[in-house]
């Protein structure tokens, strides 16, 4: 049978409501369900913050408007990272961005960018909203 938490919290902890609080110690936050720590980052950890705060909406345990107040943050963010939670887990917070890699001139374009340098034209001309 399940046992009821009752929400006593430390002198020191802000809560976010009722049943979950934070705590900041040096540079680690802890966060606590009552009496009990749930997660430890470190201040700067903002991906662990991300995911921290997508588990406690997801879990049921803190509303969104709540987590918003208590933490000076956008609606946007806390939907975001609800979202790449349920896509992706716990995972999705710690991926490397994706990034797109730089434009490559194939030897087809190389070519006729030659040709117009020989011809003491731009190559600029060749690429789609540019202006020589």
């Amino acid at each position: 049978m399940p046992q009821l938490q009752l929400p006593f919290f430390s002198q020191g902890v802000a809560l976010i409501n009722a049943n979950i609080g934070f705590h900041r110690e040096g540079d680690i936050i802890t966060c606590f369900h009552g009496h009990l720590p749930v997660f430890r980052r470190e201040v700067n950890d903002h991906r662990s913050f991300r995911m921290s705060t997508s588990q406690l909406y997801t879990n049921g345990s803190a509303k969104q408007s709540e987590i918003c107040r208590t933490f000076s943050i956008a609606a946007i963010n806390v939907k975001q990272g609800v979202k790449l939670y349920r896509e992706k887990g716990i995972a999705g917070f710690y991926e490397e961005p994706r990034r797109r890699g730089g434009a490559i001139l194939m030897p087809p374009v190389l070519v006729e960018v030659q040709r117009y340098l020989d011809r003491g034209k731009s190559w600029l001309r060749l690429l789609p909203g540019w202006i020589s």
